[in-house]
């Protein structure tokens, strides 16, 4: 741990990675991350330690690590120089260095390919211009783990620190250099990209939930899925349809002879919980109805 302090956000406390790296041998001199370049620096020029080519870059071997895209894939070679597939012809499949259209280094044009026949293998064959990186991998696997199971349909409202507390058990290693905080916001951004725009109108609505690629909204999440909306029972006053219907209409034909025994049912509706879009529903209520079958009150009907 370093001696020295610095002030840290309260969520950072326990992360020694937030603090400055103090070397030994340069007491004054501290290790800055920077976002962007300052006035002096030169796009064409690289510095010193860019130039610092590895001399020896025979690769052998490599590892599949999972990408910052949730299904993408990284290569990394047993020198820790990391690639992107380009394409795949017959039994080879050919890399590019992750650098190579990367706005944030300068180009790299080093290329390399894997014989699908003999998996595991890699043979360089444009060199690289700049060093190898320090890849965390625990981490890949990590952030990972936690994707597949905050965007699975069915859990895309779950608790990201509940998802969190747990999948650190199984990556310890990773947990040390990546926060709670910075799960959460990656998970928001991962849930932001795969959920349908707010609708405009009601046909709008309808619109979205009609369509196969949204059927997560419109289903019902048991296995097999049974479709929960309800676009035949359009919901109409004086003419203009005001709202719409959900219920499980294969449920109630599968307990029907038992619905049939129900003696209290009832109707419940709330001005307060309400969507915001589409503006029809802003002003309307949220009505359920209710039965109660062997002291537990079970909702069937939703508008």
């Amino acid at each position: 741990m370093n001696d020295q302090q610095v002030d840290r956000p309260l969520h950072l406390l326990d992360h020694d990675y937030f603090l400055p790296v103090i070397y030994p041998d340069i007491v004054d001199e501290v290790e800055t991350l920077s976002c962007g370049k300052s006035d002096d620096d030169d796009d064409d020029v690289l510095s010193d330690e860019e130039n610092e080519v590895p001399v020896e870059q025979n690769p052998e071997t490599y590892t599949i690590i999972p990408g910052v895209q949730v299904g993408s894939q990284v290569y990394v070679d047993n020198l820790n120089f990391k690639y992107y597939k380009k394409s795949s012809v017959r039994n080879r499949l050919y890399l590019v260095c992750h650098r190579k259209n990367h706005n944030d280094w300068p180009f790299c044009p080093a290329t390399a390919s894997v014989n699908l026949n003999n998996p595991g293998y890699l043979s360089l064959n444009r060199k690289h211009i700049h060093r190898p990186e320090i890849i965390n991998k625990p981490l890949a696997f990590f952030r990972e783990a936690v994707s597949k199971r905050v965007l699975t349909p069915g859990n895309l409202s779950s608790s990201v620190r509940l998802v969190y507390n747990q999948e650190i058990v199984n990556h310890p290693e990773a947990a040390e250099n990546y926060t709670c905080l910075q799960t959460e916001h990656r998970v928001k951004r991962q849930r932001r990209c795969r959920r349908p725009p707010l609708p405009s109108s009601l046909d709008h609505l309808i619109q979205i939930l009609n369509d196969p690629i949204h059927e997560k909204y419109s289903h019902t999440i048991r296995r097999p899925p049974t479709r929960f909306f309800r676009s035949d029972w359009p919901l109409v006053v004086d003419g203009n349809q005001v709202g719409v219907v959900f219920a499980n209409m294969e449920t109630i034909e599968r307990y029907r002879a038992e619905l049939g025994t129900v003696v209290v049912a009832g109707i419940d509706g709330t001005f307060k919980t309400v969507p915001k879009s589409p503006p029809e529903l802003k002003k309307g209520a949220f009505v359920t109805f209710q039965i109660v079958y062997r002291s537990v009150v079970s909702r069937i009907y939703y508008k």
